[in-house]
């Protein structure tokens, strides 16, 4: 790939100009620094353009772009090696470094080239000529350089720490030594000496002869040397003397070389051009660097590389499954006041250099996030309306993040102000839209909002996304705060802190097989930060034709006011065609509760089995509020309930209908119809008179123990004679014309609903004496009934 297509290619950056400087070189061997912009793009940083260059980029302080070592800071950038063609490696050689440093040189800091990569010391030898002034060879003498691991790490950049991108391998096994020439010749005062330096070219030679000093950074993780086909990343403390150390042999050009202590080091990911599992170019790889302070005075340094993917900007997992497009994620703690001595403000920059080869790839670098401004924090998930608002990330598993056709579903893209010292500007959202989602737009045309939030997480401010943004499977949002007042800020900023953009719609399938949806990411573009948002990858089930068949479809349940109990609704759920329910967590149902015009939801687990029973305490387990619950359960009201079911393909049951009669929490009703006796003799015998019809003597009662009495008047005619004789209860003759008599009890609080009456024989329960003689005439009189509640 030529450099012109690598920089047509590059993702979106920041203006390095106004937050980067580069100074003059500190190096006395390589005394150019070659890094610039590049022409007609200044949001490319290039390092090394061409053979033998060697570059240092630097933060730029007064531009407030420094990495403070008690906070929170975030650095992402896009980095481009080369493409690997051909069969030399040095096309893509030597590499690049991230470096933090607090060198004495400030922006002049630059390390030595080739193996150096702009960072670390000068490891040399020096070839001397003795000639005579037309350049007839006389003889020819080698010397090596006299020269100490404390020489080497004094010509590196002090005070520092490097994350290595190493795109060549520096070791014994190359024979090219002699054309790593570091600068040009030059001749003695006297004119007859030409002497040649070259860079020995060992830094990653390994040695299983060399120790790691037991107070070296991660001793257990370190080692001397590194290999890899297209390099190698690692951390490096370039200014420590025991960084270096002498091998014990070396080229026989030079008697020996320093080889380099790389820790952490990882050979997985390839320095160069790659492809990704859709067989997509990776020409720029991306970098995340996160610094974050520790409570014991360290700093823990981690950094994620290959962590996005550049062509659809989604994040990248493969961490080794497949040889190509290869995460690696590290960290290091960093004793950052031993390291960097007492100062809480540090640069940072890159370094890079280049091989001899005349096809050399430039080292480049494009910005998206830097501590000078800010860093924004992005996540999203799908939340599924139809299976009980169940939320899909990043993290979900294979079941969770399996959901119905046909399924409402909202997509959330979450921003939060992280870090940074400035607020996030003039930003231009483009949310792309995952496949098989199809947009839903309100009766105003609107298809989502944007939601802010302050630090407290309080609403302070929503928008409306409108279905005009909205081109195919891309919503193009207008600029937020297109007068540059700031979007986003920290907690003291007056600022919103969070961001959510909500897009409502639902999952399409029409196949006839499950379908999985991969991630899409949207890119939020502002003046001073660029941030992406991946979708997660969710599938959608194939539609199914059978329906769900729930009971009862209807019920009419009696309700105490205020009982001590809850209400209870039991319901069975089947398949019309038979099938088995899926277990759980596949097999989950999702009912939805609709009491006076509230919906409520209730998620239940499945065993496997064709019959699912499940209960629902609307009381207790739904509404959970005495006052609310009775509030709308009122003495004397009745209120539907309904209930449907929708299980894991988004099939959505009939309707269950429960109608509620709140009736009196106790009560107790006595009821009696007419009661007539037989006709006698005005001259007849005393006798008893049987009833001639039921008395139909019912009581109906709930919650209360009870006692049922009854007395009668005094029976007359219309001529308001007395009738000789009495109305009585039973055998024993009660006289109902003395008094109450006890007729009935209750001794529980049991529901009670029963005609007493129905119980008695002919000869008991309310009966007539006559004791004699009586006057002609129709006799008459009242029976009083007396319930009462012993509670």
């Amino acid at each position: 790939m030529s450099k012109s297509d690598a920089i047509a290619s590059v993702p979106n950056g920041l203006d390095i100009t106004q937050y980067f400087e580069h100074g003059t070189s500190s190096n006395a061997k390589f005394k150019t620094n070659s890094a610039t912009t590049v022409s007609g793009n200044n949001q490319i940083m290039d390092l090394a353009s061409g053979a033998n260059s060697v570059g240092a980029y630097w933060s730029k302080e007064s531009a407030k772009n420094y990495l403070k070592v008690d906070e929170d800071q975030t650095i992402s950038a896009w980095l481009y090696f080369g493409d690997g063609s051909g069969s030399d490696q040095l096309t893509n050689g030597e590499g690049m470094a991230f470096v933090l440093q607090n060198d004495t040189n400030g922006i002049n800091a630059l390390g030595a080239g080739f193996e150096g990569l702009g960072v670390y010391g000068t490891d040399y030898g020096t070839m001397q000529r003795d000639t005579i002034d037309v350049g007839e060879l006389i003889k020819t003498y080698t010397y090596p350089k006299t020269y100490t691991a404390q020489s080497i790490a004094s010509t590196a950049i002090q005070n520092s720490l490097a994350l290595e991108f190493d795109t060549e391998l520096d070791n014994t096994s190359k024979e090219d030594i002699l054309s790593k020439q570091i600068g040009s010749k030059y001749t003695s005062n006297l004119g007859f000496t030409t002497n040649k330096d070259y860079s020995l070219n060992n830094f990653d030679t390994t040695s299983t002869n060399l120790v790691i000093p037991s107070d070296y950074p991660d001793k257990d993780e370190a080692r001397f040397g590194m290999g890899g086909g297209y390099g190698h990343i690692a951390v490096t403390y370039p200014g420590m003397s025991d960084s270096y150390q002498k091998l014990s042999t070396g080229f026989s050009t030079f008697g020996s070389a320093f080889s380099m202590i790389h820790t952490k080091a990882s050979q997985s990911a390839n320095l160069v051009d790659d492809i990704d599992s859709s067989n997509r170019a990776i020409y720029w790889h991306h970098l995340t660097i996160h610094w974050e302070p520790n409570d014991d005075g360290t700093a823990t340094l981690s950094y994620s590389f290959n962590d996005i993917n550049p062509n659809d900007n989604t994040a990248n997992y493969n961490y080794g499954s497949s040889n190509n497009f290869v995460r690696v994620d590290n960290s290091v703690k960093v004793d950052y006041k031993k390291l960097f001595g007492d100062t809480d403000k540090i640069l940072w920059g890159f370094t890079g250099s280049n091989s001899t080869s005349d096809d050399v790839a430039d080292k480049m670098v494009a910005f998206e996030s830097i501590p000078a401004m800010l860093y924004i924090e992005t996540a999203s998930n799908i939340v599924d309306h139809t299976l009980n608002d169940r939320t899909i990330d990043k993290d979900s598993s294979t079941a969770s993040k399996t959901i119905g056709a046909g399924d409402d579903l909202s997509i959330n893209y979450d921003l939060d102000y992280d870090s940074g010292r400035d607020s996030w500007k003039k930003v231009n959202p483009v949310l792309n839209l995952p496949s098989n989602f199809t947009v839903k737009s309100d009766d105003n045309n609107n298809i989502g909002t944007i939601t802010y939030k302050d630090n407290n997480g309080k609403t302070v401010k929503t928008e409306n996304i409108s279905a005009n943004d909205l081109n195919g499977t891309k919503i193009t949002i207008p600029t937020l705060d297109s007068a540059g007042t700031g979007l986003l800020g920290d907690a003291d900023s007056g600022l919103p802190t969070h961001v959510t953009f909500t897009i409502n719609g639902t999952s399409v399938n029409n196949t006839d097989k499950d379908v999985t949806v991969k991630p899409v990411a949207s890119i939020f573009t502002g003046q001073n930060e660029i941030s992406e948002a991946s979708t997660p990858e969710f599938i959608i089930r194939y539609k199914k034709t059978h329906k769900l068949q729930l009971t009862p479809e209807s019920k009419t349940i009696d309700l105490l006011f205020q009982g001590d109990g809850g209400l209870t609704l039991s319901t069975i759920l089947k398949y019309d065609n038979g099938d088995d329910f899926l277990t759980s967590p596949e097999g989950s149902i999702f009912y939805t509760i609709t009491v006076n015009g509230k919906k409520y939801t209730a998620a239940k687990t499945s065993d496997g089995s064709a019959s699912l029973s499940n209960d629902f305490d609307i009381k207790n387990d739904l509404i959970n509020n005495d006052s609310e619950f009775w509030n709308i359960f009122k003495l004397n009201s009745t209120q539907k309930i309904t209930i449907t079911a929708t299980d894991q393909d988004g099939i959505t049951s009939n309707t269950a209908t429960f109608t509620v009669n709140v009736i009196p929490n106790k009560s107790l009703e006595v009821s009696a119809d007419s009661l007539s006796f037989g006709t006698i003799q005005a001259l007849g015998n005393s006798d008893t008179l049987k009833r001639q019809n039921n008395l139909n003597l019912h009581v109906k009662s709930n919650n209360t123990v009870w006692h049922l009495f009854a007395k009668a008047s005094i029976l007359q005619n219309s001529d308001d004679d007395s009738f000789n004789g009495f109305i009585y209860y039973n055998s024993t003759k009660n006289d109902l014309n003395s008094g109450y008599i006890n007729i009935a009890n209750h001794n529980d609080t049991s529901d009670y609903n029963d005609t007493i009456s129905d119980d008695w024989s002919n000869n008991e329960g309310i009966l007539l004496y006559n004791d004699g003689v009586n006057q002609t005439g129709t006799y008459s009189g009242e029976i009083t009934w007396l319930a009462q509640d012993t509670i």
